[in-house]
């Protein structure tokens, strides 16, 4: 619940609708609506109402690599390859590499200073 109120604005709104609801129930006692509703059963009825609210918004869903999803691709076979700098590596850039026999455009970042292009 903790890593809600960091969320941008999540503090605001917790903070804003605590006032309302806080500022509605003296209200009702003011005017003996509410009875026997202390402060405490108001905000467990308001927190339970949020909590399933975003619990019915939150994404819960999975991704699985073996279904083809794939956030990152694999480049770990890249490692240690040469090619030539297409571009002015300061330090990164783009290198032309050969693989399978084509030539593909790879951005990289090289690991000393500036690389010319060609080189």
């Amino acid at each position: 619940m903790i890593d809600l109120l960091f969320i941008p604005g999540m503090l605001l709104l917790t903070i804003g609708s605590i006032a309302i609801l806080y500022s509605v129930y003296f209200n009702f006692i003011e005017n003996g609506f509410l009875g026997s509703l202390t402060p405490a059963r108001l905000f467990s009825r308001c927190t339970k109402i949020i909590t399933i609210s975003l619990n019915r918004i939150a994404l819960k869903t999975e991704m699985p690599k073996e279904d083809g999803y794939l956030g990152i691709p694999d480049l770990k076979h890249l490692i240690g390859k040469t090619g030539t700098a297409f571009s002015d590596l300061r330090p990164s850039g783009s290198v032309e590499l050969e693989l399978e026999g084509q030539k593909e455009l790879m951005d990289c970042i090289s690991e000393g200073g500036y690389i010319e292009k060609g080189r």
